[in-house]
């Protein structure tokens, strides 16, 4: 399954998935006041159009805060953004920290069968890093299927996942210099 999505971000590349106007982007960053990583970070996740992003960043750099910048242009452009974390408390925290309906990966299924995805969809994974192998490209292959964009967010070198892991790890590697990464902390 690690080479199914190394594969998935791999051919999603530059692909113009879900890349917004910069003009759009920029209100939004405007509009939340960021530091200059968060405002990179922003500009970049909206604007590069690859099907799989990718945000990393330590505890307390902002990622949450970063995300509800990208939820707002993607949202103010007319696209739903979904949230999905391995755990319930990731996912209140997402949800209310960045404003974006969130789930956990088990809950996933059930809410896309009531609001199905499309291909006006971002779907946000939060804790990435703590999401098993098995999980993530459940995710991400649904997601794609669906045509929507696929933000995943962590930190890599936090704890690791429970389950067999590393597609966060593998995803950085895959992206390469096109991976956002929070570096200030707050």
């Amino acid at each position: 399954m690690e080479t199914e999505i190394a594969d998935a971000i791999a051919s999603g590349v530059a692909s113009h998935t879900g890349a917004l106007a910069p003009e759009a982007v920029a209100v939004a960053c405007t509009v939340a006041s960021l530091g200059t990583d968060q405002h990179d970070a922003v500009t970049r996740l909206c604007t590069q159009g690859n099907a799989i992003e990718v945000l990393v960043g330590r505890a307390g750099t902002g990622k949450t805060y970063t995300l509800a910048a990208v939820a707002s242009a993607y949202r103010a452009a007319g696209w739903a953004t979904i949230g999905v974390a391995p755990s319930a408390r990731a996912a209140r925290e997402l949800e209310t920290g960045a404003d974006i309906g969130s789930f956990t990966v088990p809950r996933f299924d059930h809410r896309r069968n009531d609001h199905p995805l499309t291909a006006n969809t971002v779907v946000v994974v939060d804790e990435a890093g703590m999401c098993g192998t098995v999980d993530l490209y459940h995710v991400i292959t649904t997601a794609r299927q669906a045509g929507a964009k696929v933000i995943l967010v962590g930190d890599h070198h936090q704890l690791p996942e429970v389950q067999a892991g590393g597609g966060l790890a593998n995803a950085i590697a895959g992206l390469g210099d096109q991976v956002c990464e929070l570096t200030i902390n707050r």
